[in-house]
């Protein structure tokens, strides 16, 4: 636990040896001490930074203002004071004032700045028992600060990985999204383009086909009309040549005609001649 301040009695002690060179300086500094000691702080800083006006050099009245500072709570104002103080030639008060900045620096949580006002006050009195005893609890408070804070940080770097993990795994969830997307796009358009290349091969299929047929409806139609013609030109010819046909038509062509002359001759034969009758009548 820290211990009390240094009161500066010897300040009011050094000034009332010269109160009359200084009776002004001199009772504002015994009212500021006594107003100090009733704990009326407000009265003692006016009283103190009045003495100050009057005599600004003086690094005492920084001490004292800097007590009533502290007292008032107000502890950057007291480290101003006491830091302006520092320039006194007396070790004493040097010490006696690292000593008070160290506890401001203490009750304003600057541990760091505690340990070293401490330190440099053993420098001055190694055998200071309440300088010790500070320095050891503002070492406790720094080392507590320190790991407070490790913890602190420790904390953020861990929210601040899940965070970066938890958008990694966002990140990568849209990205695995998009890629099934591009590759259901892909599938369709293969799909499709399969679609539509079955149809192209359907289409040329059946126009082949249709073709064939039209191929084949052609050359029967020509077929016929040869055929047509041919039997056209063999029932035309009285007298076919039999080296332009086959021989078993040409044949069978002859014994056609064959028959026909026959019927003729028979028919001619049964009819009686016109002539020869004439002729007996005559």
């Amino acid at each position: 636990m820290m211990r009390r301040l240094i009161p500066s009695l010897i300040i009011m002690l050094w000034f009332s040896s010269l109160a009359a060179a200084a009776p002004s300086v001199s009772s504002l500094m015994q009212q500021g001490n006594a107003a100090y000691q009733k704990q009326d702080w407000e009265k003692a800083l006016q009283a103190y930074q009045q003495a100050a006006q009057l005599d600004p050099a003086r690094p005492e009245i920084q001490v004292n203002i800097g007590n009533a500072l502290y007292q008032k709570k107000d502890y950057d104002g007291a480290v101003n004071s006491y830091t302006k103080a520092l320039s006194a030639p007396d070790p004493a008060l040097r010490q006696r004032t690292l000593y008070n900045q160290g506890n401001a620096r203490l009750a304003k949580g600057d541990f760091s700045g505690a340990v070293d006002a401490f330190r440099r006050a053993l420098r001055l009195d190694p055998l200071d028992p309440d300088a010790q005893h500070n320095l050891e609890y503002a070492l406790a408070k720094k080392k507590e600060q320190e790991e407070q804070k490790q913890k602190q940080q420790d904390e953020k770097n861990k929210e601040q990985q899940q965070q970066n993990k938890d958008q990694q795994q966002q990140e990568n969830q849209e990205q695995q999204k998009q890629d099934q997307e591009q590759q259901e796009q892909q599938d369709q358009q293969q799909k499709d383009q399969a679609q539509q290349q079955q149809q192209q091969e359907q289409q040329a299929e059946q126009k082949e086909k249709q073709e064939q047929q039209q191929a084949q409806q052609q050359q029967g139609e020509e077929q016929k009309d040869e055929e047509q013609q041919a039997t056209q030109g063999q029932a035309g010819d009285q007298t076919p040549n039999p080296e332009m046909m086959d021989p078993a038509l040409a044949a069978q062509i002859l014994d056609a005609l064959k028959d026909e002359e026959q019927k003729q001759l028979k028919l001619m034969l049964q009819q009686p001649s016109t002539d020869e009758d004439v002729d007996q009548d005559w």
